[in-house]
């Protein structure tokens, strides 16, 4: 993984990076399965305000949903704009697939998503 900090402006004009893409840093794929995981995502483009993804990637103000980050990179990628992005994956609370306690005594720290019916996410392809 390229840590956030070195992911610039100029990251992007160097040579293996000077033609419009994108570049996916850190994170997993979406499960064909909307309702076992919540995706959170950041895109940190080249054309960006920000001097770094570091001041992006991660933080809760530039979080964006799995709707918002489709229709945001569907627009970098026709406009040609370069950029990075990562997401995180979290539990969905309120299905079966899991056993809830466990993880909790196992993974003190762990967070769950919220349930799926009762996200209020608009949808992409099922995915709230």
């Amino acid at each position: 993984m390229v840590p956030p900090w070195q992911i610039t402006k100029v990251w992007f004009t160097e040579s293996h990076h000077s033609h419009a893409g994108n570049w996916f840093i850190s994170g997993s794929g979406l499960h064909p399965n909307p309702r076992i995981y919540k995706y959170d995502w950041w895109i940190y483009p080249s054309n960006s305000p920000y001097a770094s993804a570091e001041e992006i990637f991660f933080k809760s103000e530039h979080r964006l949903s799995t709707k918002a980050f489709f229709e945001i990179t569907k627009q970098l990628n026709e406009e040609k704009i370069s950029f990075a992005y990562v997401n995180c994956k979290y539990f969905r609370s309120g299905n079966k697939v899991f056993n809830y306690e466990k993880m909790k005594r196992d993974f003190p720290t762990i967070v769950f998503a919220i349930a799926y019916d009762e996200d209020t996410d608009e949808e992409h392809e099922g995915h709230r």
